[in-house]
């Protein structure tokens, strides 16, 4: 009876043999990466688009793609959209909505491997946060202020629209009107012509929102409450004072015209500290502002020391 013998020889390691494999086995390296670990960027649909996937090590690494649904590229292969180029990234041609998720690199070689994931998040118009339920007021001669705020990294284009057709740009200003970095809009002492519809505009690549804020000024024209008597009687050596109360919103400028026609501006009530002949005649108060203006006037009838003694006689 015949028997097969089968008979393994293992060599004699040789010190010097085990010095080689020593050295060999030092220069393998394992895969690292040049990118990022974890990424996170913007899809625009319709937009070509390319993922890095750097990898290094010895011997170079084999990279494989892995696509959101298990489909994995190796090096320079294409499925549909995706191609695999021969640099180790992933060319996405004319993305649409339904190519957003996660996309795994993976950097093989003998000495182990590493991994990448970029997520493809749909990109979206900016959001404008602040909202505006009912229309702003403010009394005239405050300052106004109009929030358009936003996220995003880089902060989106943003425009003001004024109701008088001036255009602000982010960090942008214009005499009493200004925009800050972060999309708020001032106007220094807001006045009657500020009022109207302000337009608030924010751009990115997929698209823009419009932020609209309808903006009133409380003002009205002044009103005399309390203003001279029709006639109004001096005499020398009795002081007398002429009243012109006003109310309104701007604050008024009040203005007396004299009996020679000339303009006396002043702040109070005017007093003829020692009346004589010469300041007979008609007084005018004017009181004015943006709005409006009203107006009252008066006789000064100066009455002469003779006429109160033939009084005081009969």
């Amino acid at each position: 009876m015949m028997c097969d013998v089968l008979i393994t020889i293992i060599p004699k390691v040789s010190e010097f043999n085990s010095c080689l494999l020593f050295m060999l086995s030092n220069e393998f390296e394992k895969p690292q990466l040049k990118s990022p670990a974890t990424e996170s960027v913007a899809l625009s649909t319709g937009i070509s688009m390319i993922l890095n996937c750097s990898v290094e090590g010895n011997p170079p690494p084999e990279v494989t793609w892995i696509l959101p649904n298990g489909t994995s590229l190796l090096n320079g292969t294409s499925r549909f959209r995706f191609h695999h180029m021969s640099n180790g990234t992933l060319y996405i041609r004319n993305p649409s909505a339904s190519e957003a998720g996660k996309y795994r690199c993976v950097g093989r070689n003998v000495a182990g491997n590493v991994e990448r994931t970029v997520t493809l998040e749909l990109g979206q118009k900016p959001d404008i946060y602040t909202k505006y339920s009912s229309l702003v007021s403010i009394i005239n001669g405050e300052n106004l202020q109009l929030n358009c705020l936003s996220k995003g990294s880089p902060l989106p284009k943003l425009i003001w629209t004024l109701p008088s057709g001036v255009v602000l740009s982010r960090a942008e200003a214009k005499g009493r009107y200004a925009v800050w970095e972060n999309g708020t809009l001032t106007v220094q002492m807001a006045s009657v012509y500020d009022r109207g519809t302000y337009h608030c505009r924010l751009t990115n690549e997929h698209g823009s929102s419009l932020l609209t804020v309808s903006v009133i000024v409380i003002a009205y024209p002044p009103r005399i409450t309390n203003g001279p008597a029709a006639v109004v009687y001096a005499r020398s050596g009795v002081a007398i004072q002429l009243n012109c109360m006003v109310i309104g919103i701007p604050k008024a400028d009040v203005v007396w015209e004299l009996p020679d026609k000339s303009m006396l501006k002043v702040s109070g009530q005017p007093l003829i500290q020692n009346p004589t002949s010469r300041d007979a005649g008609f007084y005018k108060c004017t009181a004015r502002n943006v709005v409006g203006s009203d107006t009252k006037s008066t006789y000064v009838h100066y009455i002469l020391l003779e006429d109160i003694k033939i009084e005081l006689v009969f």
